[in-house]
């Protein structure tokens, strides 16, 4: 359980690295399916760009690399 949480805390840490780019690949496949008329997987692509947008802005929202996994492991009860 500990290696899962510092995974997650790892990610929250590095959000800019994954999270941007994931974002702009997704939106950019997002309005291809649209246009093409592939629904489902139009949703899909723009589902993950959303998610990708709420970490970045947990990411802003709480101090960055250094802030952000300490409120994480805050919420879970694990640091104080």
């Amino acid at each position: 359980m500990n290696f899962f949480l510092e995974g997650i805390a790892f990610l929250i840490t590095h959000t800019p690295f994954w999270a941007v780019p994931l974002l702009f690949i997704s939106a950019n496949y997002g309005y291809i399916f649209w246009l093409k008329s592939y629904r489902d997987a139009s949703y899909l692509f723009i589902s993950i760009g959303f998610v990708c947008f709420l970490f970045i802005i947990y990411y802003v929202w709480h101090g960055g690399p250094v802030m952000a996994p300490r409120h994480f492991r805050m919420l879970l009860g694990l640091d104080h």
